[in-house]
């Protein structure tokens, strides 16, 4: 898909296009477009408010006890996991590449 977009916009512009820049700026901004919902989507299986009880229950789903029930680990454990595999690097690789820049523009 990401190399149909690329030959449509050569023939678009009728210019010499380096592929590569091009796959990365085509695939940033689709990151950049799914970022906040994969953030949330990891974040909220850790947002809790507590009970006069004592429990504690997920504040986007009340049903769902914190630390209590196999749905609320299950939802850590794959928030965790997207977190450490998609998260985190693409802040790593914008942060390297934010560094890195006025380095590459000399």
């Amino acid at each position: 898909f990401v190399l149909v977009l690329i030959a449509a916009r050569k023939v678009l512009r009728e210019r010499s296009l380096d592929v590569g820049v091009e796959c990365a700026n085509i695939l940033g901004s689709m990151m950049r477009l799914a970022f906040m919902s994969l953030v949330l989507s990891c974040v909220l299986p850790f947002v809790c408010y507590s009970h006069p009880g004592g429990a504690q229950s997920m504040a986007d789903s009340p049903s769902i006890l914190c630390w209590e029930a196999s749905a609320h680990a299950t939802m850590v454990a794959i928030g965790s996991v997207v977190l450490a595999l998609e998260i985190l690097p693409f802040v790593a690789g914008v942060a390297l590449a934010t560094w890195a820049y006025p380095s590459l523009m000399r």
